[in-house]
């Protein structure tokens, strides 16, 4: 299914680093300002358990409707972690993830323990403007609240270098 259309201030923009600041948050770390971004993606994996999640893996679905993985979440605060765990279901078999392994910390080669969701929850998550050429966020996401108002229809479809959307 085709994306909802949205206004032209959230059309994502052809250059990652040149897209436009929609919560207009910064802050300074050394001598350079780290602009971040809000978007949103779909919930695919988690770590921790179904009712106390830990950390999120998202996702999103792309031309040919496989989700393929963006990144993955810091660890969700309490509160978070709550409200998450109320709206999240055991994936059944098929999920497009099934066998795939997460390395733990960035940069590591150890797995993740990871529980696969079903994915039909929209997260919202602030992001730097670091993407990799394959379309993943280099640096970890920050939750900032489930999108009970979307739909994954109603998210940007992955694209190689512009999952920020």
């Amino acid at each position: 299914m085709a994306a909802r259309q949205r206004s032209s201030a959230h059309q994502p923009q052809p250059c990652v680093l040149a897209s436009a600041n929609r919560r207009g948050q910064s802050h300074e770390t050394s001598n350079e300002t780290l602009q971040r971004d809000t978007t949103e993606a779909v919930i695919g994996a988690i770590t921790g358990t179904l009712t106390r999640p830990q950390l999120l893996i998202l996702g999103r679905h792309d031309q040919d409707s496989r989700l393929r993985a963006v990144g993955r979440t810091v660890p969700l605060r309490p509160e978070a972690s709550r409200q998450v765990g109320e709206h999240l279901a055991a994936a059944g078999p098929g999920h497009l993830w099934t066998g795939v392994r997460f390395a733990a910390p960035w940069g590591s080669r150890d797995p993740l323990d990871v529980v696969l969701v079903r994915p039909e929850l929209v997260a919202e998550i602030s992001v730097d403007r670091a993407i990799d050429h394959g379309g993943v966020f280099r640096h970890p996401l920050r939750f900032q609240r489930l999108r009970l108002d979307e739909t994954v229809d109603d998210i940007w479809r992955f694209r190689a270098g512009s999952a920020a959307g």
